[in-house]
């Protein structure tokens, strides 16, 4: 079959460089590779995104909430402190309005001072995947005062949150 004249395709093969989520923060690794293309009428595309080392800073948030990757409001939920390692994909088909993005946080010692715990949640550990301004996340570990906790599931949506969680050595009100 004959190629369209008017395709055209962009190829990422991999980008290095850093990313600096803010004006006191230290600059995070990133990889990005994938490809695109469109007739003129559609668009295909397929990009990942990887940072290592992402700094939980404001100015991080306020670009991640712009981009409709992660909202604002779920952040100041949460109020991370920490670093975190990232994959973002930003996805879309032929036919589809708008691009699709996913974004997985792995968190390793990182702390939680949500509003709604009793003591802020040290050490935590585990993913989250965001989709669609909507975060889930299951298996995450914490330690929250004297009690170890793991969340064995749990979703956030724009100031709602809903955990399952069990704890060990402290019982876990929320």
């Amino acid at each position: 079959s004959a190629v369209p004249r008017d395709l055209q395709r962009a190829q990422i093969d991999l980008v290095r460089g850093r990313v600096v989520s803010g004006p006191a923060a230290a600059p995070a690794r990133l990889l990005v590779h994938g490809s695109g293309t469109t007739d003129g009428t559609s668009i295909s595309l397929d990009v990942t995104s990887i940072v290592r080392g992402l700094p939980l800073v404001r100015p991080m948030a306020e670009a991640l909430d712009r981009s409709n990757t992660f909202s604002l409001a779920t952040w100041e939920l949460l109020r991370p402190e920490g670093t975190v390692d990232v994959v973002h994909r930003l996805s879309q088909e032929p036919g589809e309005p708008e691009p699709r993005q996913q974004l997985r946080l792995r968190l390793e010692n990182v702390t939680s001072r949500a509003a709604v715990l009793p003591y802020p949640a040290t050490q935590l550990a585990g993913e989250v995947v965001a989709v669609d301004i909507e975060a889930r996340f299951a298996r995450l570990r914490a330690n929250i005062g004297s009690a170890q906790v793991l969340v064995t599931d749990g979703l956030v949506r724009q100031r709602q949150v809903v955990v399952g969680l069990a704890g060990r050595d402290a019982p876990v009100h929320v």
